[in-house]
């Protein structure tokens, strides 16, 4: 039993070429449609921000049928008649010959997501392959988002998620704006830099938070925390919370996992709010120090609008 790849390159996209793989027989275990997937994908075409993706096919000797093994959704939403095809827009189209049905399930396991044999990490790179900024992206930085995303949407109940991993990577993918925003903040000061400072889920969902809220003001904010070039006084919030980070850089490599007892542990619950706070501080104008306790009502991020 095995499978071979025996073409693979970029081809154009057209609706009636989106319209054939997207009917194409469907493999053994093959995943219903996800709408969040489907929902953002759109929004990403017509922003014009769609980069690239990958569609698979297999011919079965055994039976000869030729099998989707990967690329349903963006199929599917190319071959919407509301979605426009983007000028220039291309796919790396993949071929392969499998020997048998079994063959055919194999090739479609390695693309697939199913949450029983692949990691949260492989699972967000596969749903998150086909948008734009995130091909080449990080992983840790990534995963970090992603699960930056499910706590800024539940921060008294992080620690301990309930959500599936496919379920968590469909979430995120409700906040593209957000999460672009902050790869944009990223490669704005420097992906090193900001790795150093902010790539911790605290912090990153305090972003999402105070992007919301305000996304003027918390590009302002941010830029200057991150790049450390704002006031020159200790006390002012930028530089308060550019401490505050640079302290929590030492902590526990897992920022999801409370690790009670170890003292330079700072979890992102905590985390999350203090830097709200001091944002919140930065719109005020005030230099006065804040420390969230979990014990206390979460805070929201303020807007001066």
């Amino acid at each position: 039993m095995s499978y071979t790849k025996v073409s693979s390159g970029p081809v154009h996209v057209t609706k009636i070429r989106a319209a054939s793989h997207k009917d194409l027989k469907p493999c053994p275990g093959d995943r219903p449609l996800s709408p969040r997937r489907l929902a953002a994908l759109k929004k990403a075409i017509l922003e014009r921000k769609f980069a690239s993706a990958t569609w698979a096919r297999a011919r079965c000797l055994a039976n000869n049928e030729l099998y989707r093994i990967n690329g349903k959704h963006t199929a599917t939403t190319f071959a919407d008649p509301e979605v426009p095809i983007p000028p220039h827009a291309q796919i790396t189209l993949d071929e392969y010959v499998c020997d048998t049905l079994d063959d055919v399930s194999a090739l479609y396991g390695t693309f697939d997501t199913k949450e029983s044999s692949r990691t949260q990490s492989e699972i967000n790179a596969s749903f998150f392959q086909d948008l734009p900024g995130f091909a080449g992206i990080d992983t840790t930085l990534r995963n970090a988002m992603v699960s930056a995303v499910y706590l800024s949407k539940n921060p008294k109940n992080n620690v301990h998620s309930r959500l599936s991993a496919v379920d968590k990577a469909e979430l995120a993918m409700t906040e593209m704006n957000s999460l672009i925003w902050i790869l944009e903040i990223a490669h704005a000061v420097g992906v090193k830099t900001f790795n150093g400072k902010c790539r911790r889920v605290g912090t990153l969902a305090a972003m999402l938070l105070t992007y919301k809220a305000d996304p003027l003001t918390a590009s302002n904010f941010w830029l200057s925390v991150a790049k450390g070039d704002g006031s020159q006084d200790p006390d002012h919030a930028t530089r308060r919370a550019e401490r505050y980070l640079l302290t929590a850089s030492r902590s526990a490599r897992n920022p999801d996992v409370a690790k009670l007892g170890k003292s330079y542990f700072i979890e992102a619950e905590r985390m999350c709010g203090t830097l709200i706070l001091l944002f919140n501080r930065f719109q005020e104008g005030s230099n006065r120090g804040v420390i969230y306790r979990s014990t206390s009502e979460f805070p929201k991020a303020t807007s001066t609008s």
